[in-house]
């Protein structure tokens, strides 16, 4: 409550957002380090919501050649052409497959490398005022 009120007490301030000019007695600092867990979860969201467009159609193609294989393989004794139709599509159904786990494995991947970041591991510091957002623990041309 405290803050909401600092931060809507000076309208103007809030909308010159002016980032380096930061008053450190009314701002609010805070420190923050992320862990594995929650960078993982991070690039997993972001590459689920990259690939829908993808995934939601490969999933229903997926779900259908995996009932259809299902259904040959339980009824081997007879030879017909749903037969010979499964063991044509079964590479797809295998390609697909690894579609779908390989996107937690590259978000793994991805994960593995921002922890490593020498930016990363050190934190992150947000100062906040009625100035605007300031952060501290990471620039741009040192990438």
């Amino acid at each position: 409550m405290v803050v909401r009120g600092f931060l809507d007490s000076n309208r103007k301030g809030c909308a010159r957002l002016r980032g380096p000019t930061v008053d450190k007695e009314r701002s609010l600092s805070l420190f923050v380090k992320h862990q594995f867990g929650e960078l993982y979860s991070a690039n997993l969201k972001h590459a689920a919501l990259r690939l829908r467009f993808f995934s939601i159609p490969a999933g229903v193609i997926l779900v259908l050649l995996g009932s259809i294989l299902i259904i040959v393989h339980l009824r081997r004794s007879i030879e017909t052409d749903w037969s010979n139709l499964a063991e044509n599509l079964e590479p797809l159904f295998l390609l697909m497959v690894a579609f779908f786990v390989l996107i937690p494995v590259l978000a793994l991947i991805g994960t593995q490398r921002t922890v490593r970041d020498p930016r990363t591991k050190n934190g992150f510091t947000y100062d906040v005022s009625n100035h605007g957002i300031r952060c501290e623990g990471w620039r741009v041309d040192s990438i």
